[in-house]
């Protein structure tokens, strides 16, 4: 049923709201920041690049400035290796993005108290559309 339901354009209408709108990464932009994350380093543009583990650490929660917390609290990671994968289909990227939200939600699912901006209601909603546009990109690899 989650392979029909819901339909494709109401999985691309979610991914689609992100209130990440300072970094509107897509094509070889977002293809050129993923390929940085997969050496282990946040470059996105106008913020301080920040080395972040690929595979998901909470303590890349609190790096960087507020904004960047946030980002990251919004799970900017997969993100940008999601909108690189719709660019340049590398099996890289989407398998980077499968193991950092595995690890994240197991990390979320532990959490007993606010922890960064995780339950910040932008870091919620910003994971709601991240977690749609995997929902759409893994259901198109079965």
């Amino acid at each position: 049923l989650h392979r029909r339901l819901p339909d494709e354009r109401v999985l691309a209408t979610v991914a689609a709201a992100s209130m990440i709108t300072d970094h509107p990464l897509q094509g070889e932009a977002a293809v050129a920041v993923a390929r940085r994350l997969l050496q282990g380093e946040l470059a996105l543009p106008d913020l301080p690049v920040l080395p972040v583990d690929i595979r998901f650490d909470p303590r890349d929660l609190d790096k960087g400035v507020p904004v960047q917390q946030l980002f990251m609290s919004s799970l900017i990671v997969p993100e940008v290796l999601m909108r690189a994968y719709e660019h340049t289909p590398d099996p890289a990227f989407m398998s980077a993005a499968r193991i950092y939200l595995h690890r994240f939600i197991a990390y979320e699912a532990g959490l007993h108290w606010p922890a960064s901006y995780v339950w910040n209601a932008h870091g919620v909603a910003n994971r709601a559309a991240v977690l749609a546009r995997y929902w759409k990109l893994s259901r198109q690899q079965e």
